[in-house]
């Protein structure tokens, strides 16, 4: 049940705001995303958001999932960036707003989400842990959309481990239909 009411109050604050079509999952699949305008990544499972700890925007700090605010441990811009060099954007870097905007969001080797340095969003990279892709779902158990993040290198979800309804920190794990690898962005209001 609180998977429900958590998606309902996040869906009808996108609908106070009036930017449901505008920030509309598919659309977010299709990278059409304003890089200059800030995010929170909540998870449709607890209704948390990801937060960098204490504000500790330095390379190494895991992120975890934290009670939604506005502050700037939560807000991150998503922007294309290219791993061939063929002139395409085929990937994604979730860049850190505040403290360092230089950090992104990174798997370690132990697939725990955490900071790492950006790399440079003019030039092609080959560091594929710090690259995302987005696709749109639809959980069959409620009919709710939302989006899946995956790394590029392990192929695998930004994922709640358990389905934790509580403050944990966050890592990837092998995609599945689960709500705890279903996120939405919430677009911050200027």
């Amino acid at each position: 049940m609180r998977v429900s009411i958590k998606f309902f109050q996040i869906m009808f604050l996108l609908l106070c705001l009036g930017i449901i079509s505008a920030f509309s999952p598919k659309a977010m699949a299709q990278a059409r995303i304003d890089p200059n305008k800030a995010f929170r990544i909540a998870s449709l499972v607890s209704g948390l958001c990801w937060d960098v700890p204490s504000s500790r925007f330095v390379a190494g700090t895991r992120l975890q999932q934290f009670p939604c605010h506005v502050n700037e441990n939560q807000q991150w811009r998503i922007e294309g960036i290219q791993t061939q060099a063929n002139g395409n954007i085929d990937g994604l870097i979730i860049r850190t707003v505040g403290g360092n905007a230089s950090l992104c969001v990174t798997k370690n080797n132990t697939n725990n989400l955490e900071l790492q340095q950006c790399p440079p969003s003019s030039t092609v990279t080959r560091e594929l842990s710090k690259v995302w892709s987005m696709r749109e779902v639809i959980l069959s158990n409620n009919n709710s959309r939302s989006i899946r993040l995956i790394n590029k290198q392990n192929n695998q979800c930004a994922d709640v481990p358990s389905g934790n309804l509580n403050p944990t920190n966050l890592n990837t794990f092998e995609c599945n239909d689960g709500a705890n690898q279903a996120w939405v962005l919430l677009p911050m209001t200027p």
